[in-house]
């Protein structure tokens, strides 16, 4: 830091008030830098004999500097030692098999074939010297006289292969495990060591996957790997059997899920039954009138014709979406010439469920119809009351409800929502309350209780002004709102 000091103190004053040294301090002389004559600066370096002469001048710098990280009598040794480290070259150690011997000797993995003198020269380049460590603690290689900073380095026998593992895979506690290899490792280790068994594991069929190896061969072999399965008591004891077989360096195990093993898969439903509420599906052939009996039938205000199905999205699901996106882009570029169309990840996402379209009358009628369909965990199954009303939106004048009337057709249910918009694609579809859709002028494009009914925009051809877009705006929200609210 800096120090007002009077005009006569000299540079042992200022080093005694700034502390004195630290330890690692070089003290045979110290550096100072002090302005001359007001143009520029001097340097001096003030050797120890003349700290209590040399008088400190206003705004002189003062650097005290470290000592040399050198050693000046050190040797070391490292690797398959007892006490790896440094140490002292001195009349006691100046040989290797002194250095060794302060080092409490090799230790049992030592590779002592073979060992290495790193030596550095005195242009700072290293020099390696092999020497047998072995011979030379036996008396019978010379002894080796070591030179200041020369590290000796002895490798062990693990240290020159390749680590050996086994690993577990499947129904344990802590699957794809990898452990070190023993000597006498047995599948029942290797289980014991992942935390045991899942209840899910099956006990009839453990394999174990063993490379393939022959260090002599000269063609490649069409085997891949040696393949075992065995069968494994719940207690895990030892059988002759599995006792006979122990484990190789890099085996997999594989424990597999047991046939007979089945998770409780729930699915739920909603809505004009007797006991609404989650259930388990019972067998792989559940179907949607199961469902519909274990919930105790439908109430006399069911509408069944309008019950609606969602289904949890599975990864599954979103991987085959992805794909059917990307090939839209595609058509649509090539039919466009350019992509007009932008299918952004973020509008897409579908959520946690998507709409299944059913007929619950039909599959009730006839639980062995195709209409009766097979549940799905997670399923949910919403069975309305009736909705005598129908719903017009899209390119229309006027979006709105109207009562249902089994003589109107879809023109009439348009016309009474102010008709087509001069946007409007004339080719409106409707959206059922059990989630089928029909296009206009199809077989089945009739107009039923509770459905919606949407006349679509014609593609955007012209720049249209603010106006226009507030009107589409408005009009994508509302089919939102109207899609959204059809499946709660």
């Amino acid at each position: 830091m800096s120090y007002e000091l009077k005009r006569d103190n000299s540079l042992e004053t200022l080093v005694d008030i700034a502390g004195g040294f630290t330890g690692d301090a070089y003290t045979q002389n110290i550096s100072l830098s002090r302005r001359s004559g007001g143009k520029q600066y001097q340097q001096y370096t003030i050797d120890i004999s003349e700290f209590p002469s040399f008088l400190i001048n206003d705004r002189d710098s003062v650097f005290v500097g470290e000592i040399l990280k050198t050693y000046a009598n050190r040797v070391a040794i490292e690797g398959a030692v007892w006490k790896p480290g440094n140490y002292e070259l001195s009349d006691k150690i100046k040989t290797v098999k002194d250095l060794v011997a302060i080092a409490e000797g090799l230790t049992d993995n030592a590779f002592a074939g073979r060992a290495q003198i790193i030596r550095t020269r005195l242009d700072k380049s290293l020099e390696v010297i092999p020497i047998n460590i072995s011979r030379i603690l036996m008396g019978q290689n010379p002894d080796v006289t070591l030179q200041k900073d020369d590290k000796i380095f002895v490798s062990s026998i693990n240290d020159l292969k390749e680590s050996e593992t086994v690993t577990i895979k499947g129904e344990v506690n802590i699957p794809d495990s990898i452990f070190r290899y023993g000597k006498g490792m047995t599948i029942q280790d290797l289980i014991i060591m992942s935390k045991g068994l899942k209840h899910s594991a099956s006990l009839a069929r453990i394999e174990v996957a063993r490379r393939v190896k022959d260090a002599n061969a000269i063609v490649v072999s069409d085997q891949r790997a040696e393949l075992f399965s065995f069968t494994i008591p719940e207690n895990l004891e030892l059988t002759e059997e599995i006792n006979s077989f122990e484990l190789m360096p890099y085996d997999v195990v594989f424990v597999r899920r047991s046939p007979g093993y089945q998770e409780q898969l729930n699915l739920f439903i909603r809505g004009e039954v007797n006991f609404e509420g989650e259930y388990t599906i019972s067998n792989a052939n559940y179907r949607l009138s199961d469902l519909v009996n274990a919930a105790g039938g439908i109430t006399p205000e069911a509408y069944a014709k309008g019950a609606n199905l969602q289904r949890k999205v599975t990864v599954e699901d979103l991987q085959r979406i992805r794909s059917v996106n990307k090939l839209a882009k595609v058509a649509n570029r090539e039919n466009q010439g350019s992509e007009t169309i932008n299918l952004e990840e973020d509008i897409l996402k579908i959520g946690d469920y998507y709409p299944i379209g059913i007929d619950l009358t039909a599959a009730l009628a006839d639980p062995q119809s195709i209409a009766n369909i097979t549940m799905r965990e997670g399923d949910v199954l919403r069975i309305p009351t009736f909705d005598n009303t129908v719903s017009i939106s899209g390119a229309v004048y006027y979006p709105t409800s109207m009562t249902y009337d089994a003589r109107f057709s879809i023109r009439d249910y348009i016309r009474g929502a102010g008709d087509y918009s001069d946007m409007a694609k004339r080719r409106p579809f409707i959206i059922y309350m059990n989630g089928n859709i029909a296009t206009y002028g199809s077989r089945n494009a009739k107009v039923e209780p509770g459905c919606k009914i949407v006349v679509p925009y014609k593609q955007y051809r012209e720049p249209m002004n603010t106006q226009a877009w507030i009107s589409i705006s408005t009009s994508i929200v509302s089919m939102a709102a109207m899609v959204t609210s059809l499946f709660k």
